[in-house]
């Protein structure tokens, strides 16, 4: 069973858009590398440049690197912009408590990490970019408050409060404290970034409308209930957008979507991802088209890229550990980075988070869930 996070959280491919997070951990004192080294903001733009050379298909320039913070209060690494003709471009996040460092990135025209927030939050130095969690970041104040960059919802951490003093003690992350903004790695890592994707395949013709326009234009959402509404839209004619609040409404109802918070404007919604084979093929049967489709309990990345090769449509769906959150998101690609370093390969899939409009990179590390699943959908 997956429960939808209530945090608000077309495709232009050949991997125009790119994306990919994991799990902030916090690092105590002992297991901080032997060798670590301080990781300045001039550090994390040349990283960036030298990944975004490495990935993104045409030239870009990094910009000033931002930090970032775990829920804990230290910082823990940085978001880089890119910049092409000097336009926003991309991104790339970086978190050096993991073992591979990026957290995300993306590439796409006009993309920027903060720029889906009030100029009001992204402008204003105060605020702290923290990760809330594997699949989240909102900028905080120092009470705690802030917004979720990804919708602008509002949020608090007031547990974080204490420890961004700048006259904290910070002896379990240090073995030489001076405050809560250094950010450390080993030195391997620092320096042995280079990537390359090897290799890559996705869907097209697909809908993938965003959290908001769902929102406005149905008064619900539910993550689950948006993964089924793109997944439908590869096999049967939606009509286009116009039609989206029926069709909601009947995906919603097909999949037995309980309400589990509302709003004076917002319907939130929970559904069982075994209700989703059901809710695929009767919704796409009653438009003319034949879709099977099947649940699995802890799928292997070579079943979605074996969706994704046969041309099918497939969800991923997990709940995290550090919070016990879960979230659905429809599978439209994969691809496989290779560290020209070290020689290590890193499995990802493409998908729509039902956020927003851009593809994120989701890497195959299952590390971060405590349960993830898979639907795999099969034409005819």
């Amino acid at each position: 069973m997956h429960i939808c996070a209530l945090r608000k959280l077309a495709l232009t491919l050949m991997l125009l858009i790119l994306m990919l997070f994991g799990l902030p951990v916090s690092m105590e004192a002992s297991e901080l590398p032997s060798d670590a080294v301080e990781v300045t903001s001039e550090d994390a733009t040349g990283l960036a440049q030298q990944f975004f050379n490495g990935v993104f298909p045409v030239n870009v320039v990094a910009s000033e690197a931002i930090k970032l913070y775990g829920p804990d209060g230290y910082a823990t690494g940085y978001v880089v912009n890119a910049l092409h003709d000097g336009h926003p471009h991309g991104y790339v996040v970086y978190d050096f408590s993991r073992d591979w460092c990026i957290a995300k990135f993306s590439y796409s025209e006009g993309a920027s990490f903060l720029s889906g927030l009030p100029s009001c939050y992204s402008d204003n130095d105060g605020l702290r970019l923290v990760a809330v969690d594997a699949l989240s970041y909102a900028l905080l104040d120092s009470s705690g408050s802030g917004v979720m960059v990804d919708s602008g919802e509002l949020v608090s951490l007031p547990e974080v409060t204490d420890v961004w003093s700048t006259s904290s003690d910070r002896s379990s992350r240090s073995s030489d404290p001076t405050s809560f903004d250094e950010v450390f790695t080993d030195h391997a890592t620092l320096y042995k970034q280079g990537y390359k994707v090897t290799s890559a395949n996705a869907l097209s013709g697909y809908s993938n409308p965003t959290q908001l326009f769902v929102e406005v234009n149905t008064g619900r959402y539910a993550c689950e209930v948006s993964s089924m509404y793109t997944m439908c839209s590869y096999y049967v004619d939606m009509g286009g957008l116009s039609n989206i609040k029926s069709q909601y409404i009947e995906l919603w109802d097909l999949s037995d979507t309980e309400i589990s918070s509302t709003t004076e404007k917002v319907v939130y919604g929970t559904t069982y991802a075994k209700n989703v084979p059901t809710a695929v093929t009767e919704f796409c049967k009653r438009r003319g088209m034949s879709v099977r489709a099947t649940y699995k309990e802890f799928p292997g990345w070579s079943s979605f890229k074996q969706a994704v090769d046969d041309k099918q449509m497939s969800e991923f769906a997990a709940n995290l550990k550090s919070n016990g959150n879960g979230h659905a998101m429809a599978v439209v690609g994969y691809l496989t980075l290779k560290n020209d370093y070290t020689g290590a390969n890193y499995n990802a899939l493409m998908v729509c988070d039902g956020w927003d409009a851009e593809l994120e990179i989701l890497p195959y590390d299952v590390s971060p869930y405590r349960f993830h699943s898979g639907v795999f959908c099969y034409k005819g």
